[in-house]
Order: C-alpha cells, then sequence, then structure tokens
C-alpha cells in the first residue's frame, strides 16, 4: 500500500499580531499534548506569527489535529 505524502504536514492554528497572544495560544495547544510552533512573518514590514502545529503524518492525523484545535476554539484554523 502506497501512502501520499502530505504537502503541508502542518495545521495552521492562528496567526497574531501581538508576540504574546501567539506565545499563549502556543502554551494551550502545548497543554493540550500538541507541538506547537510559532514563527514571525514579516508582511509589508509589519511582524505577525504564526501558530502552527505539527508535523503530521497522514491525513488523518491531520484531521484530528485540525479537530481538535478547533475544538479547542480557534474555527478559524487550517
Amino acid at each position: 500500500m502506497l501512502i501520499a505524502k502530505i504537502k503541508n504536514p502542518f495545521v495552521q492554528v492562528g496567526i497574531f499580531r501581538n508576540k504574546n497572544n501567539a506565545n499563549k495560544t502556543g502554551e494551550n495547544m502545548r497543554r493540550m499534548g500538541i507541538k506547537a510552533i510559532i514563527k514571525e512573518q514579516k508582511i509589508k514590514e509589519r511582524s505577525y506569527w504564526r501558530v502552527i502545529v505539527g508535523p503530521v503524518n497522514s491525513l488523518e492525523e491531520s484531521k484530528v489535529f485540525l479537530k481538535n484545535v478547533i475544538s479547542a476554539g480557534f474555527e478559524d484554523a487550517y
């Protein structure tokens, strides 16, 4: 059986203008047992912080992560 490689093995929880909010969100994910990564990104000279979780190894695992993140109150996650 072949398993297709996942194009993007991460789920984005949110993108924040305030670094403290990103850090709090990352900590909430970690308390849920989900590895969270916070990445700074510049858009038009302004810093934003993305909170992503993963990596995941399968589409099924991605769906579970997404469901858990949404149930934690992050309805915009994808």
